[in-house]
């Protein structure tokens, strides 16, 4: 088979999801081309075939140049394409008129949108909390999420012993969806010694304005450091002891798993899929204080942990030190049996090969899909001339439709 993947291509979390499909379906022999929209890097993973798209004219989330699109299918006579969070549908009604097999992984969804997921011919959904939305369809399948274990593992040299406890957390592009807002109230409130290394990829005081005191008295305290770069995999994970995460919302929540994999155990919110991954004792769960739902309409809600919860499971690492390293061994052989990508997605291929293209498309799933290209587009444009009208037009169309 010759399989394409419609994608990011630089160091972002959606793009190791598509790396991580490519690296295993070329593992299992199949030809894997890229199709790069929305973002690309020619240092990202070079060894594969990569088409950059020229840019499509229209300011539309996922939006692709359809002419240099189809030449790319027909040029490569690709016969399947897995496509990583695509909003825009013409790309698909197009593959699909021309015999392509589709398939999606699972990500954004909203509840008006989950029906138009049947014009896919295959669906992957790697948590199971995406998969209770999608199993009524015959075309969707769980293959639990999972990460290189090879690549994310724990330093050759065993942890030395200290004084204090390292506390790792990504903030990432989003510190605000990551919640390290509320891990560093958290943390300022705890007198225990500690130390607390947070790696963003953005400037984290400008995004947190509202804790850059906090931020520059834990820093003259020697509690705290934020590295700001960008880094590839295997990541800084090795600076840890112990991964902080109370995250608001998650697709799947990479870092979880590649920070187990590397041997740390995780502090996580107790919701779904953040806390799929933490079956083991050796991590931690945070009670959730608040459920809200985002302006976009995202299916599931964002979820706020309990202050007072995260410092109770945070202390539970200081207090217990000296058992760090018999948590580390834990949370890597769990990681080695429950979250090994490789053996979770074996014989991926074979959904590939069993798929087809459905042909009853319903005329009436068209038109839907149709009318939603058009209201991305709508949406776009008027994004583009004005964020802050835009925001405000999209809450009166939603308190007038309610």
């Amino acid at each position: 088979m010759k399989i394409g993947i419609v994608t990011t291509w630089y160091e972002r979390g959606a793009s190791y999801v598509s790396l991580q499909y490519a690296q295993q379906l070329f593992e299992e022999g199949h030809e894997v081309l890229i199709y790069a929209r929305g973002g690309y890097d020619s240092s990202f993973h070079p060894e594969f075939s990569v088409e950059v798209d020229e840019d499509s004219s229209l300011i539309v989330r996922s939006a692709l140049n359809i002419k240099q699109y189809k030449i790319w299918l027909e040029k490569n006579r690709i016969t399947h394409v897995l496509f990583n969070e695509q909003f825009w549908w013409k790309p698909i009604l197009l593959s699909k008129s021309m015999g392509v097999v589709c398939a999606a992984y699972i990500d954004y969804y909203t509840k008006n949108s989950i029906g138009l997921f049947d014009v896919y011919d295959l669906i992957f959904c790697n948590t199971k909390r995406h998969f209770s939305v999608f199993e009524h369809l015959s075309s969707a399948v769980y293959v639990p999420w999972g990460t290189n274990v090879d690549l994310f593992q724990p330093p050759e040299c065993e942890r030395e012993a200290k004084d204090q406890v390292v506390f790792f957390h990504s903030a990432g592009w989003s510190p605000y969806r990551k919640g390290t807002d509320l891990l560093l109230d958290a943390f300022y409130e705890i007198d225990s010694e500690y130390k607390l290394i947070i790696h963003a990829q953005c400037d984290l005081e400008k995004e947190l304005r509202e804790k850059s005191s906090k931020i520059q008295k834990m820093k003259n305290l020697g509690r705290l450091e934020i590295i700001s770069k960008t880094v590839g995999g295997p990541g800084l994970y090795h600076l840890g002891d112990v991964y902080v995460y109370p995250t608001r919302l998650e697709g799947i929540g990479l870092s979880i798993a590649e920070a187990m994999a590397c041997g740390l155990p995780v502090i996580v919110p107790e919701n779904a899929p953040m806390n799929e991954f933490v079956s083991t004792g050796s991590c931690r769960t945070v009670d959730v204080e608040r459920f809200f739902y985002r302006e976009d309409d995202y299916y599931w809600p964002i979820c706020e942990v309990k202050g007072g919860s995260l410092i109770k499971q945070i202390e539970f690492y200081i207090s217990n030190k000296d058992k760090l390293e018999s948590f580390s061994r834990d949370v890597r052989e769990h990681s080695e049996i429950y979250l090994n990508w490789a053996e979770n997605a074996k014989n991926l291929g074979e959904y590939f090969d069993d798929a087809a293209v459905q042909e009853d498309c319903s005329p009436q799933l068209i038109i839907e899909l149709e009318r939603s290209d058009m209201k991305s587009m709508k949406l776009g444009w008027l994004f583009s001339l004005s964020p802050v009208v835009y925001r405000i037009f999209v809450r009166l169309f939603r308190s007038l439709f309610r």
